[in-house]
């Protein structure tokens, strides 16, 4: 029953959209909405840790919209759109540990931010199948990680790396 689509036929469940599995909502950009369970599970820790997590409203989504970005952290704020994916949830709150960490902080912001988006990026790839991200999500983490990995060695090139 479970793998029945409208039309009564059953179709093998590894052949199913992921949105078929994962139930998740569909936002107006086309993306996945993370299912309220999973948000919750990964955002209360954050609470309980003193961060905080905020739905931008007009302002911040105007700055994540000349970032080019659909989430961000500032101190221990995340700020989301009001329709996250999973992918954005799991980024920002690696990022809260990342920061709480003190991960990279010796380096310039240039580097600590290249090294803490592949490391990210990395931990997002780690973590698919646990989580269900869509492939779509999984196409543009693994672009931003070799866009940033590129970032890493030009710089390394330019001998403005530290290792």
């Amino acid at each position: 029953i479970e793998n029945q689509i409208r039309s009564d036929i059953i179709i093998p469940t590894e052949e199913l959209p992921d949105r078929v599995l994962t139930r998740r909502k569909v936002s107006d950009r086309g993306t996945e909405i993370i299912d309220k369970a999973t948000y919750h599970k990964l955002t209360n820790p954050v609470i309980k840790r003193g961060g905080e997590i905020k739905f931008a409203d007009e302002e911040w989504m105007r700055y994540l919209k000349m970032r080019d970005a659909t989430a961000a952290i500032i101190g221990d704020v995340i700020i989301l759109m009001p329709d996250p994916t999973i992918t954005d949830v799991l980024e920002e709150v690696y990022h809260f540990y990342q920061n709480r960490a003190g991960l990279n902080m010796q380096y310039s912001i240039e580097q600590h931010d290249i090294m803490n988006e592949i490391d990210a990026k990395e931990y997002l790839i780690r973590v698919a199948d646990k989580y269900k991200i869509p492939q779509t999500e999984m196409e543009e983490t693994r672009a931003l990680l070799e866009s940033y990995k590129s970032k890493m060695e030009n710089l390394k090139k330019a001998g403005e790396w530290i290792d």
